[in-house]
Order: C-alpha cells, then sequence, then structure tokens
C-alpha cells in the first residue's frame, strides 16, 4: 500500500529478495500534475486502490526531471515502453497494469443509490484476477484491448490496440517489451497522422499484436469504458477529446461514481470527490443548464444522450452529421431513409 513519485524509489522497495507478490500501476506524463484538472482525481481513484492492499504499489510520475537521464531523448509516447521494460525485471513484481493520466482502474460499485453503504472501504480487483479473466491461455503475458469501432470518433488516427490500458506478467512480458523496444523510430516526430507509424501503438499493433502467441487483446465493451456510464468494469480509459468521447465526460462519470459511495468510501478517494463536487457545481450553473436545454432541441444531442445509433449502408453511427460525412448524403435525405 505505498504510492511512489520516484523509480528509484521503486527500484529500493521492489528490486530485492523477496517472493514476487506485488502488483504495480504506472502512470506517466512529462507534464505536470497541475497542467490538467483531471489528473488528480484520475491519479487519486488509482491511489486507493494501492491503499486497499498491502501488496500493491501505485508508481505515479509527472515531468521529464521524474526519468532517469538516460531516457531524455526518448519520445514521451515511447517511454511507457522503457519503464515497463525496466519494472518488469524487479524481482519482487508480479503484475503490472499501465494506466495513461486519463485512465484510472475502477472499484467495486454498488448497483443502485439505494445500497451505497453495501461496502464500507473502496474494495478493488487484484491485477492476477483481472489478468487471468481476460487472458486466453495460460502462456498469457499480455493483455489490453482493441478499440471498439462503434466509439470511432476521433479526429486523429487511432488503430485497432489502444495502449492505454493494459497489463502485463512478470518477468515472462520482458520479452514482448524488449521487442517492441527495438521498434522506436530514429527520427521523431515521424511523417504522419498522431497514432501512425512510428507511434507505439502502431508499432505493436503491425509487429506484435498478431505475430506473438502470448498476447491477448480482447473487445473495448468488455475491458475498459470511454463514456459517463458507469458500468461494472475494471478499467475507464477517457481517449479522446470531443464532446461524446475523452476528457468532457470525466467529470460527468466522477460525478456518478461518488453518487455510489457512501460517506466513509469518499474518504478514501478525497480528490475524485472534490473533482465530482466542481462538476456538480458547474452543471446547476444557468449557462450549463441553458446548454442542456439547446442539446435537447438537437436530434443529435438527443441520440447520444440516450446511446440510439443511426444504421445506414450497413454501418452504426452516432449522429447525422457523421453519417452525413460517410456517405455523403445530406441531412434532410438521411432522415428520409
Amino acid at each position: 500500500m505505498v504510492v511512489v513519485t520516484s523509480l528509484q524509489k521503486c527500484k529500493l522497495l521492489l528490486n530485492r529478495a523477496g517472493d514476487r507478490d506485488y502488483e504495480v500501476v504506472i502512470t506517466y506524463d512529462s507534464r505536470l500534475m497541475e497542467t490538467k484538472p483531471y489528473f488528480a482525481p484520475m491519479d487519486d481513484m488509482k491511489a486507493a486502490w494501492c491503499k486497499s492492499s498491502r501488496r500493491r504499489v501505485f508508481l505515479s510520475l509527472y515531468g521529464k526531471p521524474s526519468l532517469p537521464a538516460a531516457w531524455s531523448n526518448i519520445p514521451d509516447v515511447w517511454v511507457k515502453v522503457y519503464l515497463l521494460h525496466a519494472l518488469s525485471g524487479y524481482s519482487r513484481i508480479s503484475y503490472i497494469c499501465w494506466c495513461d493520466t486519463d485512465a484510472t482502474i475502477v472499484p467495486f460499485l454498488s448497483d443502485s443509490r439505494k445500497s451505497k453503504y453495501l461496502y464500507e472501504n473502496l474494495t478493488f480487483e487484484n491485477l492476477n484476477d483481472v489478468f487471468w479473466l481476460y487472458a486466453q491461455s495460460p502462456v498469457d503475458s499480455f493483455v489490453g484491448y482493441r478499440q471498439s469501432t462503434l466509439n470511432h470518433k476521433l479526429g486523429q488516427l487511432h488503430y485497432s490496440f489502444n495502449a492505454g490500458v493494459f497489463l502485463i506478467r512478470c518477468p515472462a512480458a520482458k520479452v514482448i517489451l524488449s521487442k517492441w523496444k527495438t521498434y522506436l523510430p530514429k527520427r521523431w516526430p515521424p511523417i504522419g497522422l498522431w497514432g501512425g507509424p512510428g507511434y507505439e501503438q502502431f508499432e505493436f499493433d503491425s509487429h506484435i499484436a498478431d505475430q506473438l502467441p502470448n498476447v491477448a487483446l480482447v473487445d473495448q465493451r468488455a475491458f475498459a469504458e470511454n463514456t459517463a456510464t458507469v458500468r461494472k468494469l475494471h478499467f475507464m480509459h477517457f481517449y479522446g477529446s470531443n464532446l461524446s468521447l475523452g476528457k468532457s465526460v470525466i467529470g460527468r462519470w466522477c460525478y456518478d461514481v461518488v453518487a455510489r459511495l457512501s460517506l466513509a468510501q469518499r474518504a478514501f478517494c478525497p480528490a475524485f470527490a472534490k473533482y465530482a463536487a466542481a462538476f456538480e457545481k458547474r452543471s446547476q450553473s444557468k449557462r450549463a443548464l441553458a446548454a442542456v436545454k439547446a442539446r435537447r432541441r438537437n436530434s443529435d444531442g438527443i441520440r447520444k444522450s440516450s446511446g440510439e445509433t443511426i444504421r445506414c449502408h450497413g454501418k452504426k453511427f452516432l449522429s447525422l452529421r457523421d453519417a452525413a460525412t460517410f456517405t455523403g448524403l445530406s441531412r434532410r435525405q438521411l432522415k428520409k431513409l
């Protein structure tokens, strides 16, 4: 139950004689904690996971100075590969979960607000249990998820494997990580869109995901949610940055989660609860209420809030705008279909 903010302290704690029985969650960002308002609440929930058991460590690194000097020239998106490669060789670590700063682990939640006092403490699943829940064979050492095509509404280029949340089993995963490191491009940034050739998740998806037998990639809808919906999944990953995906819904999700927690449970994640309270205050302002009314008058807004999809030419779309862009038809023509 240790929160560590230094790679050196983590090494002293976990790379020494003893049983391989520690589980670790890692987060890294080259920006400082104060840069984004959602960094603190996401980290707070990961710290609550860490404090709920004796054999858990949360390694939270922010800013380039938190890394070894030898890694100063490594691109930010590739730092995770080097971090995991280093930690997978530590003698006391059994499982590692990588979580981006816009991702977190989800505790056990009550089914409804009426039974929110079911748990006195925040309770989380062990990484060991989560790993083998999704692993597809006894030799698997890497578990991640493939991005859902239904939620593919990002402006940037994304590929099926999403490197925002995944689990590795130590030390077996070190072979995968060693191979992954070899695809770091010599020229940075690479030519092309974000997430394309040269980026860590594209290289993994192209050269490792389907080539190695000990990699298990499952469907996103069974692994990590990325909307404000509170579901019984083990992870949340708010990738993207538009109205229906990403950072804009973090506050809504935090608010809904806190509504299902007792006062005793909220004490385990004060920054998370504070972020939810700030969202509630903003959502009750005149400007926010006017925006809600405007969205309700808009058919696309109603469709997005309800989760209803448009089916056209054998594909599903979350809005008329998306369907019109894909098909080339006008909105009036689509409404007649």
